[in-house]
C-alpha cells in the first residue's frame, strides 16, 4: 500500500471536516466527493448547470427520480432560493473531470480559499443530507459574493532525486529512512518497501508542501480494499518540507499486491509535474536451501 495513505473519512461528514483543516493537510480522497456535492448544489440553484458530466451522471442512476422531483426536495428549494455558490464556481465544478488526478489537484488548489468561505452551506447539506426531515428550514447564511484572495502562491525553484529504490524505516510524520538498493529493479515479496527520495526547493524556501502523489501500476491492478474493484491508479498527498528529503513509496501487505511489470510513481503539485520515475518490479525467487539470494 502507498506508505503515506490515511483512513478515509465518513461519507455524510466528509466535505465539512476537509473543508475545515488547515490547507497543509493531507486531503485523501475526499475532495471528489467535495465537488460532487457542491455540483449537486449548483444544479438545484440553476438548471443550466444539469447538463455538464455531474448531471448526467445523475440522470443515469437508477434511483433518480427525475429532475421534477428534484426540484421539489425542501433543499433543492433552498438552495435555489439562496443561490449560495457563485456561478463562476459551478461552471468549473460541473465541468470538472474528478477522474484526473492532475486536473482535480489544479482545481482544488485553485478554489480552495472559496471552498472553504463556503463552509457554512456544506453543513447544512452534510445535516440534512444525514437527518433527511421531512420539512427543511432554510437558514440565512453569510458568504462571500466574490472570491476571497488567492493564497501566496509557492514558486518550485528545482526538484532533486536523491535515489529510487528499496527502503527500510518510517515515514510518518516525516521519513526516517535507510537505503537498502539503489535501483530500479525491485524484487518484491511482502514486507518490501520501495520509492522515490527526492528534494523540493521553492520560494518561499520554508514550509510544508502537500503535493500529489500518482503510482501507476500493471494490471490487474491492486486490490480495492472493501470494494471488488482493482485500481491501476492509487493516488494520494503527502506533505513534503521544502528544502529537506520528502518520500513517495509503496510497501508490499499481500500477496496480491505483488504485481509484475512497470511501475510509475509521479509528484506533482498544480497540475504540473515535479518528478516521475518508473520502477520494474518483479516477483522475489526463494534462495535455494543453504543459499542467500544476492540483489541485482
Amino acid at each position: 500500500m502507498p506508505s503515506s495513505r490515511r483512513p478515509r473519512t465518513s461519507l455524510a461528514i466528509a466535505a465539512v471536516l476537509l473543508l475545515s483543516a488547515p490547507p497543509a493537510l493531507p486531503t485523501g480522497d475526499m475532495r471528489p466527493l467535495t465537488v460532487m456535492i457542491l455540483a449537486h448544489m449548483c444544479m438545484a440553484q440553476d438548471p443550466e448547470f444539469r447538463e455538464g458530466v455531474h448531471g448526467r451522471w445523475v440522470a443515469s442512476l437508477q434511483t433518480f427520480p427525475g429532475w421534477a422531483e428534484f426540484e421539489r426536495l425542501p433543499l433543492s428549494q433552498c438552495l435555489r432560493e439562496r443561490q449560495w455558490v457563485p456561478k463562476s464556481l459551478c461552471a468549473s465544478a460541473t465541468a470538472l473531470d474528478t477522474g484526473d488526478p492532475k486536473k482535480l489537484d489544479a482545481w482544488w488548489q485553485d478554489n480552495a480559499n472559496y471552498l472553504r468561505s463556503l463552509e457554512p452551506v456544506f453543513r447544512f447539506y452534510g445535516q440534512v443530507a444525514q437527518e433527511r426531515p421531512a420539512v427543511t428550514p432554510c437558514p440565512n447564511i453569510a458568504v462571500q459574493t466574490e472570491a476571497p484572495p488567492r493564497a501566496p502562491g509557492v514558486a518550485i525553484e528545482s526538484v532533486d532525486l536523491l535515489w529510487a529504490g528499496e527502503y527500510e524505516g518510517d515515514v510518518h510524520p516525516f521519513p526516517r529512512v535507510t537505503l537498502v538498493r539503489n535501483t530500479d529493479r525491485i524484487a518484491a515479496a511482502v514486507g518490501v518497501h520501495f520509492g522515490i527520495y527526492f528534494k523540493i526547493a521553492a520560494d518561499p524556501a520554508e514550509g510544508i508542501l502537500t503535493v500529489l502523489s500518482t503510482t501507476s501500476v500493471p494490471e490487474p491492478g491492486l486490490p480495492g480494499g472493501s470494494t471488488a474493484v482493482r485500481q491501476r491508479v492509487v493516488t494520494d498527498r503527502p506533505q513534503c518540507v521544502l528544502g529537506k528529503p520528502c518520500l513517495v513509496g509503496f510497501e508490499f501487505e499481500r500477496e496480491d499486491e505483488i504485481l509484475p511489470g512497470e511501475w510509475q510513481f509521479e509528484v506533482s503539485f498544480r497540475g504540473k509535474t515535479l518528478i516521475e520515475h518508473r520502477f520494474t518490479v518483479y516477483r522475489k525467487e526463494p534462495a535455494a536451501p543453504g543459499q542467500t539470494q544476492s540483489g541485482d
